[in-house]
């Protein structure tokens, strides 16, 4: 999704090897899924052709090698991407006693989507920002999710 990393959310790929031939893979596919097919349409590993695993290696444990190797296992020719609509949130801003922050935490841990905590050395207070989400549709104070939206300026210290 949109809060992990670019190799999570790959879910299929297409290499194509040294040889000339190309390994088709899926998230969650099968060991015993049948070779696909090459250009011209044959079955088989000639030259072109899409061929299951690899020296016993299977299709999973390729498709998690593709995931960390940037092409070392062959020319990536295609991706496939789990792909997470976006989102809108709606920010809010809570100054809090450092002496309640670890009463309120939990709660507000499960109130919001994102959670940061300021806090200015020998400060009494903590600066909470917490990003509400509330769906794919826009809806009134909301902005779309962008990384950057809990930070508008500096955080409101007294």
């Amino acid at each position: 999704g949109i809060d992990g990393t670019l190799s999570d959310a790959v879910h299929g790929a297409r290499i194509v090897r040294a040889d000339g031939n190309c390994i088709d893979l899926c998230e969650g596919e099968g060991e015993s899924e049948s070779e696909g097919r090459g250009e011209g349409g044959d079955e088989g590993e000639g030259v072109g052709s899409c061929v299951g695993g690899v020296g016993g290696v299977g299709r999973s444990e390729i498709l998690r090698g593709v995931r960390l190797s940037l092409g070392v296992l062959g020319v990536i020719t295609e991706l496939t991407l789990a792909c997470e609509p976006l989102y809108y949130v709606r920010r809010h801003v809570h100054m809090l006693p450092i002496a309640e922050l670890p009463i309120r935490i939990h709660a507000l841990l499960d109130a919001y989507r994102h959670l940061w905590c300021t806090w200015r050395l020998g400060a009494d207070v903590a600066c909470v920002c917490g990003l509400e989400d509330v769906g794919t549709a826009p809806a009134q104070c909301a902005q779309r999710y962008d990384g950057a939206n809990w930070w508008r300026g500096p955080p409101p210290f007294q």
